[in-house]
This record gives C-alpha cells, structure tokens and sequence, in this order.
C-alpha cells in the first residue's frame, strides 16, 4: 500500500511511519521542516521523507498515495495561539483532504483526541458520546474532524480518539509524568486512586491497528475513541510502575470529586474494525522495559 503519513517531525508520526515501512508499505513520511528529518529516514528503500508545510499548500506531496495517516498537529492549549492553532490542526487537514480527494485516495485516518470530549460525566466513554471540548486543542481537534467529514463519499475516513499513547519519546502525560517522577526521586501526587483506568495506548498497538483497519473503515467518515482492555484503579497501576520499575516511590494520594471518572470503550473499534486492545498492564510493562532508565534495557 502507498501510504501518506504526516507529523513524522513529531513521536506519534514519526513511530507510525517506521512501523508501516518494517510491514512493507510504500511510505511517505511528511515532516514541516526539512531540517527535522533524520538520517535514518533515507536508508529504507520504501520510504521517503518530503518536507511540506501542508497549512501553506500541499505542494512537494506526491500525487500517488491511496491512504493517508494524519499525524500531524499543534498540540497547544494556550488560547493567545488559538490562530497558529488552527493554522497547524484546521487549514492544514484541509489542505491535506483536498489533496486526497484530487489523487483519488480512497483511505484516510485522523488522528484525533479524547480531548474532544471534554469533562465526561459518565462512566463510559464510547462512540456515542457527546462532544463538548473545554480546551483549545480539543476544540481545533473537533474542527479539524469536521473538515475531514465535509468530504462525504468522496473518501472512506475515520477520526480515531486517542488517549495517552506511550511509546519510547511519548509526551509527557500522566503515566510518563509519574515514572519521571518517581525515577528521580521525586513526590508523586494522585487523586482518586481507587477509579479505574484504561486511558492508555501502546503507540506500537496503534500503528498496528491502523495498518490492518484502515481497508475496513465504512464509507463516509467515522469517529471514535480507543482504549485499554482491562482497567484497573490507578493506584493498582502505580504499584505495577513501582514494581517494574524496582522502586518504592514517594506516593500522596488524595480526593477530588471534580476529576471525571470514566472508562474508555473500544466496542466501535473492536466490532467493526477489529481492534484488539491490548491490557492496561501489558501496555505499561512495555513501555517501561522501553525506558533507557530501566535496568536490563
């Protein structure tokens, strides 16, 4: 498959691009700038690095992929840049879409974010929630979506939703936050402790995902969010860290009842697209056998 795969400047795009390439797809991995393009990037015969800048325009794109992973994305909650926000999330997968559309792509995956959501009331979080962003990167995500399905038949789409997603270089959310915390010694605070918690995705089981659902997705366009299988409470989750990590950390726990306290459902993803959901365990045993720090890695 030829496959178009953007924010590979950045570690979700970058990671996808390198998994897709190891399976043997013809890969062209999108980067902003030329100067962030790694060596490594032109020693793999099926893949080739272009840097474009997609808010500007779509041309140095090439004209012959059949599906797009879209990766790319301003990850910044500070509304005084509420315009490169849009400039980065919104006008650049409007230009990438029509860009699609025009080579005749058939495939197109964005990936978005739980931030969609919003403060969840409920206890689940599945494919009929309601959308209601309080941030600005949930708001430009939900924009972003909207252009991606303005498309109509013209492509077959889906938007998943993603939560924390860990692999080696993962932004610093929750989890890697905690084990930084704990590895240099430091206080961890927790709140709630005893809610469950499955808001993780292994960035290998993500790439994974996408390479075998991406010819399944229904025409028209799709949205949905992706979890763990297996929740378990968050403080069962710091004592697995602990324990893989072969540390006794410092650990406050504590109460607030504001905090949402909600599960993700993958039963869309799972039914229809045959996700497998990897267990919130599985998926932080990895990723801390990943970490340089770790002992053995």
């Amino acid at each position: 498959m030829r496959v178009l795969i953007t924010g590979a400047g950045g570690f979700l795009g970058r990671h996808i691009a390198r998994r897709f390439s190891e399976k043997g797809h013809e890969v062209t991995a999108v980067f902003r700038s030329k100067f962030s393009i790694p060596a490594s990037f032109m020693e793999r015969a099926n893949l080739r690095a272009v840097s474009v800048d997609l808010a500007e325009g779509a041309q140095g794109l090439p004209d012959d992929f059949e599906a797009v992973v879209h990766a790319a994305g301003n990850l910044s909650v500070d509304r005084s840049f509420s315009e490169v926000s849009r400039r980065d999330n919104v006008s650049a997968t409007r230009t990438l879409i029509q860009r699609a559309v025009e080579v005749g792509a058939r495939n197109f995956v964005f990936l978005s974010s739980t931030s969609v959501y919003g403060e969840v009331a409920d206890n689940i979080l599945d494919a009929s929630s309601i959308e209601k962003p309080t941030t600005l990167y949930g708001e430009m995500k939900l924009e972003a979506e909207r252009v991606v399905a303005s498309t109509g038949s013209d492509l077959s789409s889906a938007a998943i939703r993603l939560p924390a997603v860990l692999g080696p270089r993962a932004h610093s959310v929750f989890i890697v936050e905690t084990i930084r915390r704990i590895l240099a010694g430091e206080r961890v605070q927790v709140a709630n402790p005893d809610n469950l918690f499955n808001h993780i995705i292994h960035a290998n089981d993500l790439s994974d995902f996408i390479d075998g659902a991406i010819h399944l997705i229904p025409d028209g366009f799709t949205a949905f969010p992706v979890g763990a299988g297996k929740p378990i409470t968050i403080r069962d989750a710091i004592d697995r860290i602990q324990e893989k990590l072969g540390r006794n950390a410092d650990v406050e726990y504590t109460a607030d009842e504001k905090r949402p306290n909600f599960t993700i459902s993958s039963a869309y993803a799972t039914n229809t697209l045959n996700y497998q959901p990897a267990e919130v365990v599985d998926i932080l045993d990895r990723y801390i056998l990943e970490l340089p720090e770790t002992p053995g890695c």
